[in-house]
């Protein structure tokens, strides 16, 4: 297998992530959060945001993540954060 290839259960995680946002299963999104893999801790923060339950702290968790997936995927969704559109 090659070494960028996710495993099988990091995928079988990742979906559960995604499908969580989709359902607003918000515990199971938390959880996933704290995955091991950088690509499940994204689709975490995702899912998180569809659930609407994504907070603050959340993202600036997010944005001090070792995986730059991880940072990527906060630095989007803080800019759909309300309040950040410039002054008029």
């Amino acid at each position: 297998m090659n070494a960028h290839q996710p495993v099988p259960d990091e995928v079988a995680r990742r979906r559960e992530a995604a499908v969580a946002g989709h359902l607003g299963d918000v515990g199971t999104a938390r959880r996933l959060l704290a995955d091991r893999a950088p690509a499940v801790r994204a689709t975490a923060l995702g899912a998180l945001a569809r659930a609407d339950a994504l907070t603050a702290d959340d993202l600036q968790s997010a944005l001090g993540d070792d995986a730059a997936v991880v940072r990527a995927r906060a630095a989007e969704l803080t800019a759909g954060v309300p309040g950040d559109a410039p002054p008029s």
